[in-house]
This record gives structure tokens, sequence and C-alpha cells, in this order.
């Protein structure tokens, strides 16, 4: 049992925040969405993974990018620390650049890049399998099954695109271009595969002053990984509300949020359901995510890109 336990933690760690959706993780996920938001805009994120499981999966990340009209675009740095029940710590930290152009009257294309590296940390001393526990005494054996404690240090790379027209807006983004082997031992699961996420929203009026609705859409592919997620976000003056729905391979989920703006500052929280009755592969209550969003700065606005306001989600 704690042989598959290890391989399971192993195996949620190398998929690098597959639960995640929306715009939460920023440049974090797509480099062309550095300076988007026109202020310098930092977002910090905590997110448990199947909360009072006891299998202690958390993932915290911060992110911060703005507009510089000198570069003609937007640039950002994301830190993010990634860990798996006291065993695997990965931190990750990118620096993203992204060139925006206005391609027409109404139309703008964001292209950016983000190069950064993996650092992951495997703490050997609370790892346990099967032959190391006597049926008597507990686990006081040797184990004959020896695994390398050694850290890894990675560089990896991504890519994204962001077509803006109007109220609406498409992005696609490509992470691990260069495949990391996390395990330095090519370890089956432990390669991170090629992630190619699509993403489009479009906000839309209502005729109610400060009332507006965002339909959302998202596909994600990370090797045999799948994700589809649909939704929308309801907003009106300082408050947003948002639901969203997941299918995965371990089932569908439904995903509400909620956000509060004061000022330049927005508090985010969600929280992630099972959809698929008697499944047993996701929790009642798969995840906890909280935010802080704040912009730092201000721009002053320019003619060469609009600033995009992304959903509640």
């Amino acid at each position: 049992m704690a042989a598959t336990a290890f391989v399971a933690l192993f195996t949620i760690s190398a998929a690098e925040g597959q639960t995640a959706t929306g715009f939460y993780r920023g440049t974090a996920t797509n480099p062309s969405l550095a300076g988007a938001s026109g202020d310098g805009v930092l977002r910090m994120s905590y997110l448990s993974l199947f909360p009072g499981s006891g299998f202690k999966l958390n993932n915290f990340h911060v992110t911060f990018d703005r507009f510089y009209e000198a570069l003609h675009g937007g640039a950002g740095v994301s830190f993010t620390s990634e860990q798996a029940g006291g065993l695997l710590n990965d931190t990750r930290m990118s620096f993203s650049y992204s060139y925006h152009l206005r391609a027409a009257r109404d139309l703008y294309i964001l292209a950016g890049m983000s190069s950064g590296f993996i650092f992951r940390g495997f703490n050997r001393s609370d790892l346990l399998f099967p032959d190391q526990i006597d049926p008597l005494l507990g686990p006081v054996l040797q184990g004959s099954e020896t695994v390398s404690s050694q850290s890894r240090f990675l560089y990896d790379m991504g890519a994204g695109f962001t077509f803006v027209y109007k109220n609406s807006m498409a992005s696609v983004d490509a992470g691990h271009l260069f495949s990391p082997d996390l395990s330095g031992a090519g370890i089956q699961g432990a390669k991170l595969p090629v992630r190619i996420t699509i993403q489009a929203f479009s906000r839309i009026a209502t005729g109610a002053e400060g009332l507006s609705f965002v339909p959302y859409g998202e596909f994600t592919s990370a090797g045999y990984f799948k994700r589809f997620s649909a939704g929308t976000a309801l907003e009106y003056q300082n408050l947003g509300a948002g639901l969203l729905w997941q299918n995965t391979p371990a089932g569908s989920a439904l995903q509400p949020s909620l956000t509060i703006r004061t000022g330049r500052l927005a508090l985010h929280y969600s929280v992630m359901f099972s959809a698929s009755p008697g499944n047993q592969a996701l929790a009642p209550v798969s995840m906890h995510r909280a935010g802080i969003t704040t912009g730092l700065n201000i721009v002053d606005k320019r003619k060469t890109v609009m600033t995009i306001i992304l959903p509640h989600l």
C-alpha cells in the first residue's frame, strides 16, 4: 500500500497542476499573458488537493507581470512550490516575455515565451515499502528497494499566443517543451509531457449597468491526461461568481468560485466537488483554492494594446 501511495503521489506531482483551471496561474502557464492586464499585477494563490485526506498535496504560487512600453509588450516572473505528501517538493521559477501587436483596429495578438527551471527535492526518510513492515513489530526492516534521493535541477521552457478581439479572447499555450525528466532515471510518469492548453472567453453585457456574464471554455492535453472545462461567470460591479464543469480521466467535477474586489485588491476562493456519483477516483471535495490579486502600479493609457480584463474564474 505504501508503494502504491508513493506512485500515486509521484504521478500527481508530475501532473503539475492539472487540476488548475481558469486564469488564476497567469504567466505560470501562458507567457503571452504577461502585461495583458496593463498594470503591474501581483497574483498569489494557495491550492490544497484532497483536503482532509492526509495526503498533504499542496501548491503555492506567486506571479508578477506588467506592461513595459519600451519592450513593446509585457514581462513577468512566476514562482511555484508544490508539495506531495512530504516526499516530493518541486520548486519552479520562470521569466516570461510577451510581444503585443495591434494587427487591426480591434484585433490584438500577443506572443510570449517563458524560460526557467524546476528544482525537485526528495525526502527519502519518509518513504516506506511493504517489505519493510514486520507483521508484529511494524515498519522496522531494511528495505530491499533502493530509491535515489538525489535532487534534480532542470531547465524548462514554454510558449503561448493570445488573440483579443473586442470583448473576446482566445489563447493557446504549450508548456514543458523539452519534457524534463524529474527522476533522471527514465521512470515512467516522471517525465513531464508537453502540455497544450486552449482557452477562450467572451464578456457579454446584459444591458443592466455593471452586469455581465462571461462564458468560458478550456481544453488541456498532457500525455494521457485530457481535460475539457466549460462554465460561466456572472460579474456585477465588484462581485463575481462563477461555476465551472470539467471532465477528466478521473471523472467529472464542478468548481464554483467567488471573487470580491475592493479598490485594486481582489480576493478569490473556489472549491471543487465530484460530479460523478459513486466514483472512487475523486473525493467528494477534491480541491480548495484561495487567492489574492492586487495591482501595484498604474500604466499610462496607450494606443498599442487594449487591456484584457480576465474573467472571475
